[in-house]
């Protein structure tokens, strides 16, 4: 079995021959339209941008832990029944003062 060996024109021709008659042949078609080789890097190099842009943003938002004091103490609040959780800001503003519905570390909490 060979791996890697084509045959042009009677003489062998390796991976690294094969990958530099492609890299001419590019280059040839380049040189030959320049309009469409401009928008090909333009694009890539636009699709580049936005993926880094985009995974820099969530590796900031969710991959990294927050850094906060005592990240210990911090609590997720959540609806009992409600699937969606969004609080307006009287809900929030009012939580220390309630009496069911929060939960300190898995057990229920009561003032």
């Amino acid at each position: 079995m060979t791996v890697g060996i084509f045959f042009k024109g009677g003489r062998p021709m390796t991976g690294m021959t094969s990958l530099l008659q492609d890299l001419r042949f590019a280059l040839r078609q380049m040189r030959r339209s320049p309009g469409f080789a401009l928008t090909a890097v333009f694009t890539l190099a636009l699709a580049i941008t936005a993926n880094v842009i985009v995974f820099g943003v969530l590796q900031a938002l969710l991959l990294r832990p927050i850094d906060v004091p005592h990240a210990e103490k911090v609590m997720t609040l959540a609806h009992k029944d409600d699937p969606y959780p969004f609080f307006s800001y009287p809900e929030v503003r009012d939580v220390p003062r309630r009496k069911y519905g929060l939960l300190r570390r898995g057990r229920g909490y009561d003032r």
